[in-house]
């Protein structure tokens, strides 16, 4: 785009919580807010700029979806220049005609006055809230973040990144009012951190695609009270497969254990705490060896801690670190569980006790200490 026609667009002072990706492979990404926009180009506030020329895109969230636009930076401002914020200019750049059809129609609704009394983008907030709280009602969790059935993990990255950004602008901009419905949606997000497993990314593309192909048909009431039912009932046997798996765990039979959770996170994808538990059923599986359960157990168990903030996967890791013979991580992440739950019973019992090593089962291979010191910093 030339450049003295990016300068003709009608540039709007406007604060988007937006994402900037370097287009190189490997290159940073970053949070950062606008300054401005138009169709041709935006002012994004960086802290550290990126360099002159770089090649990006740029993501937020719409009222429409997610809207990601390619472009270049073509002035960089440094944190030593006074009388402007530290960032980079940006000039939109080969952009596809559906993302600068989005673009376009997003300028246009900032060109209407705002709802007396609320601030500009108080509307396009609420457009998303309504497409989020509708998405999950409906598990259609693309959906509900404004993506297709192509999406890819990256975009369910940037998409999940632009949305909570937008919701948090919002809890500083608008009245106290006006806030419980933005907050009930925000409360949401964690459940739509599923999609970054590939597999039930697959599973809601998949839905996705059959709801498009569907869309003409209409579903009768008595349909939706199947459905309904079908859904309580699959709730229902995950609990029973939870119930049993516990048994199991409670007769020390780890492995069929573990295939009972599996179970029921299979019919019930969205519970942490089954997802908690099949990952302690495995980390005691005998009939693997002691340093893949214990790396496999551990990555779970932290990914789950650190997404949900769920002081149970902190309990477990604790008693992972005890099973590996590492009574001081052991003890560090029952303190933790405990500042996350403060009525945790299980991790008040075991720091009041003394973490002590747990009884070592024979095992044949090698120990896990190397393993577990490779992966103290990542886990903190």
């Amino acid at each position: 785009m030339d450049p003295r026609e990016h300068r003709r667009h009608p540039r709007f002072e406007i604060r988007l919580q937006a994402t900037i990706a370097a287009a190189e492979p490997g290159g940073r990404t970053a949070a950062v807010h606008t300054l401005n926009l138009s169709a041709g180009g935006a002012y994004v506030v960086m802290e550290v700029p990126l360099p002159f020329r770089s090649r990006v895109t740029l993501t937020w969230s719409t009222p429409e979806g997610v809207l990601t636009v390619p472009g270049v930076v073509v002035h960089v401002v440094d944190a030593a220049q006074q009388g402007r914020a530290p960032g980079v200019g940006l000039q939109f750049d080969r952009v596809p005609d559906a993302a600068q059809a989005h673009l376009n129609r997003f300028l246009a609704t900032l060109e209407t006055q705002p709802r007396s009394g609320m601030p500009p983008g108080f509307d396009g907030v609420m457009a998303q809230v309504r497409r989020l709280m509708d998405g999950v009602a409906g598990d259609d969790l693309l959906g509900a973040l404004g993506l297709g059935s192509g999406a890819t993990l990256e975009d369910v990255d940037l998409a999940l990144c632009a949305v909570a950004q937008s919701f948090q602008a919002a809890r500083s901009t608008l009245p106290a009012s006006r806030l419980p419905r933005i907050l009930e949606a925000a409360a949401m997000l964690p459940r739509l951190e599923i999609l970054r497993n590939p597999q039930q990314l697959a599973h809601y593309q998949g839905r996705r695609r059959t709801a498009g192909s569907m869309a003409a048909v209409t579903v009768s009431p008595t349909e939706q009270q199947q459905q309904a039912l079908a859904g309580h009932e699959a709730a229902n046997s995950a609990r029973e497969c939870a119930l049993q798996a516990q048994h199991l765990l409670d007769l020390g039979q780890f492995e069929d254990a573990e295939v009972q959770f599996a179970r029921a996170v299979e019919l019930d994808p969205h519970s942490v705490s089954y997802q908690v538990s099949m990952a302690w059923a495995a980390a005691n599986h005998r009939g693997r060896p002691m340093v893949r359960r214990v790396r496999a157990a551990l990555e779970t168990l932290s990914l789950l801690a650190a997404r949900h903030q769920h002081a149970e996967a902190l309990y477990r890791i604790a008693l992972v670190y005890r099973m590996a013979g590492e009574p001081l991580n052991a003890e560090a992440f029952l303190r933790r569980t405990l500042m996350m739950d403060r009525t945790h019973a299980g991790a008040a019992r075991l720091l009041q006790a003394g973490v002590e090593p747990a009884p070592v089962v024979k095992d044949t291979t090698p120990p896990a200490a190397s393993l577990l010191t490779r992966l103290h910093g990542w886990l903190r």
